[in-house]
Protein backbone atom coordinates (compact mmCIF):
# COMPACT_ATOMS: atom_id res chain seq x y z
CA UNK A 1 0.00 0.00 0.00
CA UNK A 2 1.30 3.46 -0.89
CA UNK A 3 1.24 6.07 1.84
CA UNK A 4 0.30 9.63 0.99
CA UNK A 5 1.31 12.82 2.70
CA UNK A 6 0.16 16.42 2.32
CA UNK A 7 2.64 18.89 0.83
CA UNK A 8 2.66 22.51 -0.27
CA UNK A 9 4.27 23.26 -3.61
CA UNK A 10 4.23 26.62 -5.34
CA UNK A 11 1.73 27.85 -2.74
CA UNK A 12 -0.72 25.09 -3.66
CA UNK A 13 -1.78 22.25 -1.39
CA UNK A 14 -1.21 18.80 -2.85
CA UNK A 15 -0.48 15.22 -2.06
CA UNK A 16 2.54 13.01 -2.78
CA UNK A 17 2.83 9.24 -2.68
CA UNK A 18 5.50 7.63 -0.56
CA UNK A 19 6.38 4.14 -1.72
CA UNK A 20 6.82 1.60 1.06
CA UNK A 21 9.38 -0.15 -1.17
CA UNK A 22 11.96 2.58 -0.61
CA UNK A 23 12.64 3.20 3.06
CA UNK A 24 15.18 5.72 4.34
CA UNK A 25 15.91 5.97 8.05
CA UNK A 26 16.51 9.22 9.96
CA UNK A 27 20.27 9.06 9.29
CA UNK A 28 19.66 8.91 5.52
CA UNK A 29 20.54 5.23 5.21
CA UNK A 30 18.38 3.12 2.88
CA UNK A 31 16.89 0.19 4.78
CA UNK A 32 14.95 -2.82 3.60
CA UNK A 33 11.23 -2.07 3.37
CA UNK A 34 10.46 -5.68 4.27
CA UNK A 35 12.57 -6.22 7.42
CA UNK A 36 14.15 -2.76 8.10
CA UNK A 37 17.59 -4.36 7.84
CA UNK A 38 20.45 -2.14 6.78
CA UNK A 39 22.59 -4.70 4.92
CA UNK A 40 21.46 -3.55 1.47
CA UNK A 41 23.53 -4.39 -1.61
CA UNK A 42 23.59 -2.61 -4.97
CA UNK A 43 22.77 -5.45 -7.31
CA UNK A 44 22.50 -3.90 -10.76
CA UNK A 45 22.35 -0.53 -12.50
CA UNK A 46 20.71 0.04 -15.89
CA UNK A 47 20.59 3.30 -17.83
CA UNK A 48 18.58 3.53 -21.03
CA UNK A 49 18.35 6.30 -23.59
CA UNK A 50 16.57 5.62 -26.85
CA UNK A 51 18.11 2.54 -28.45
CA UNK A 52 21.14 2.36 -26.10
CA UNK A 53 21.23 0.57 -22.75
CA UNK A 54 24.17 0.70 -20.35
CA UNK A 55 24.24 -2.03 -17.71
CA UNK A 56 26.51 -2.62 -14.73
CA UNK A 57 26.52 -5.83 -12.68
CA UNK A 58 28.92 -8.54 -11.54
CA UNK A 59 31.99 -6.26 -11.90
CA UNK A 60 31.20 -5.60 -15.56
CA UNK A 61 29.86 -2.64 -17.49
CA UNK A 62 28.30 -3.30 -20.89
CA UNK A 63 26.62 -1.11 -23.47
CA UNK A 64 23.98 -2.51 -25.80
CA UNK A 65 22.67 -1.01 -29.03
CA UNK A 66 19.11 -2.09 -29.86
CA UNK A 67 17.63 -2.23 -33.34
CA UNK A 68 14.51 -0.50 -32.12
CA UNK A 69 14.27 2.06 -29.32
CA UNK A 70 12.46 1.16 -26.12
CA UNK A 71 8.74 1.81 -25.88
CA UNK A 72 9.52 3.99 -22.87
CA UNK A 73 10.00 7.67 -23.63
CA UNK A 74 12.91 9.71 -22.33
CA UNK A 75 15.79 8.48 -20.19
CA UNK A 76 15.42 5.61 -17.72
CA UNK A 77 17.67 4.64 -14.79
CA UNK A 78 16.94 1.47 -12.81
CA UNK A 79 18.76 0.40 -9.64
CA UNK A 80 18.29 -3.09 -8.21
CA UNK A 81 18.84 -3.48 -4.44
CA UNK A 82 18.99 -6.73 -2.47
CA UNK A 83 18.69 -7.26 1.28
CA UNK A 84 21.20 -9.59 2.90
CA UNK A 85 18.94 -10.14 5.92
CA UNK A 86 15.61 -11.19 4.36
CA UNK A 87 16.68 -11.73 0.70
CA UNK A 88 14.08 -9.33 -0.79
CA UNK A 89 15.14 -7.72 -4.09
CA UNK A 90 13.68 -4.32 -5.01
CA UNK A 91 14.11 -2.31 -8.20
CA UNK A 92 13.89 1.47 -8.12
CA UNK A 93 13.24 3.14 -11.48
CA UNK A 94 13.55 6.80 -12.42
CA UNK A 95 12.25 7.94 -15.80
CA UNK A 96 12.78 11.39 -17.31
CA UNK A 97 10.18 12.53 -19.83
CA UNK A 98 10.31 16.11 -21.02
CA UNK A 99 10.68 18.20 -17.85
CA UNK A 100 9.17 15.61 -15.49
CA UNK A 101 10.90 12.90 -13.47
CA UNK A 102 8.84 9.83 -12.58
CA UNK A 103 9.79 7.23 -10.00
CA UNK A 104 8.64 3.77 -9.05
CA UNK A 105 9.76 0.92 -6.83
CA UNK A 106 8.72 -2.71 -7.00
CA UNK A 107 9.69 -6.08 -5.61
CA UNK A 108 11.47 -8.25 -8.19
CA UNK A 109 9.63 -11.58 -8.17
CA UNK A 110 11.63 -14.79 -8.42
CA UNK A 111 14.97 -13.22 -7.46
CA UNK A 112 16.49 -13.38 -3.99
CA UNK A 113 19.62 -11.88 -2.46
CA UNK A 114 21.86 -14.89 -3.12
CA UNK A 115 20.85 -15.16 -6.79
CA UNK A 116 20.76 -11.43 -7.62
CA UNK A 117 23.64 -9.93 -9.55
CA UNK A 118 26.01 -7.74 -7.55
CA UNK A 119 27.74 -4.48 -8.33
CA UNK A 120 31.28 -3.85 -7.16
CA UNK A 121 32.01 -4.73 -3.58
CA UNK A 122 34.71 -3.15 -1.43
Amino acid sequence: MIQRTKVKRNDEDGEIAISPLLSIDVSGQIVCPQCSGNYIHLARLLAEQGSVTLGAANDQVKAYQHDEPSNRRGSVVALMLSCEECSQVTEITLQQHKACLYGSAEVVAGVQHGTAPQLWRD
